[in-house]
């Protein structure tokens, strides 16, 4: 089993607001989040957390791991799902690892302003595309995390609670 974190758009946050706002167009009555995580099991009982990100702690963008304790010092912004694997954790891990320490997508972040979106990098990602790349195991571009939410709904086995 898999696991999936979504960040809850909070209060204040500008940029988190503008993401899940216009990304509501094509994931009606979808929760607010604005950034999206893939958990895989390490095999000790912990998750490696895997995404890509416009800012990260190490001063670079693009593709990166994180641990449990540096993802969430907030745990309470977070909604986290356990979720059924599509591919297995085997096949998800492998193309982590290929796609580990790409550019961050800012290009295809663009393609959700103009009308047709086709401005994607496949060798650069964005949080919800390469999430979406790693459980499905195919690339599609404009996935917002409230769009990634709604495509994998029927996969989600359990909530946790804070």
């Amino acid at each position: 089993m898999i696991k999936v974190a979504f960040y809850k758009v909070q209060k204040g946050d500008v940029f988190g607001n503008i993401i899940s706002g216009w990304t509501s167009i094509w994931a009606r009555n979808t929760p607010a989040y604005s950034h999206v995580e893939i958990g895989i099991p390490d095999g000790k009982g912990n998750y490696k957390w895997f995404s890509s990100a416009s800012k990260n702690t190490n001063g670079k963008t693009g593709t990166r791991w994180m641990d449990e304790d540096g993802l969430f010092q907030h745990r309470d912004r977070w909604d986290i799902y356990d979720v059924m694997n599509v591919r297995g954790c085997v096949d998800m891990l492998k193309t982590c690892e290929e796609e580990w320490g790409k550019s961050y997508d800012w290009l295809g972040i663009a393609g959700f302003a103009i009308p047709f979106g086709n401005l994607n990098f496949k060798k650069q990602w964005y949080c919800s595309e390469i999430c979406y790349y790693i459980f499905f195991g195919k690339w599609k571009k404009r996935i917002s995390p409230k769009r990634f939410y709604k495509k994998i709904e029927g996969f989600i086995l359990r909530k946790e609670v804070e």
